[in-house]
């Protein structure tokens, strides 16, 4: 079974998300699982600035999203808009984005996100 796994980072970086996308990594690497990883640190666009994140995002991901994986793991909502949703799973580490848009993102462009996509 060939599995992608994606996420913006797999590292203590970003605190929460970024500690849990390593965990899984490492687990799911003891399983001999055939795995490959998608995330910022791969991309021309490597800063941890939000124009950045946005490039990456809208510009690169759609081009290196491996089609012919059997299951694709987004560990963010945000990285799962672009997968096949037959072949996906999602993990959702925290709802206030979602719920509260307004109060959470101050950026406009994240808060339209929020409340377009999910």
């Amino acid at each position: 079974m060939n599995i992608s796994l994606i996420s913006r980072f797999f590292d203590n970086r970003n605190e929460g998300i970024g500690s849990y996308s390593k965990m899984l990594l490492q687990g799911l690497k003891q399983k001999k699982l055939n795995l490959t990883t998608i995330s910022q640190d791969d991309s021309y666009f490597k800063s941890d600035g939000l124009l950045d994140y946005i490039c990456y995002f809208y510009l690169e991901l759609p081009f290196i999203l491996d089609k012919s994986k059997d299951i694709y793991h987004a560990l963010s909502p945000i990285e799962s808009i672009r997968l096949d949703k037959s072949k996906s799973v999602v993990t959702i580490h925290d709802l206030m984005p979602i719920k509260i848009p307004n109060l959470i993102h101050k950026n406009k462009l994240l808060r339209y996100q929020s409340q377009r996509f999910f």
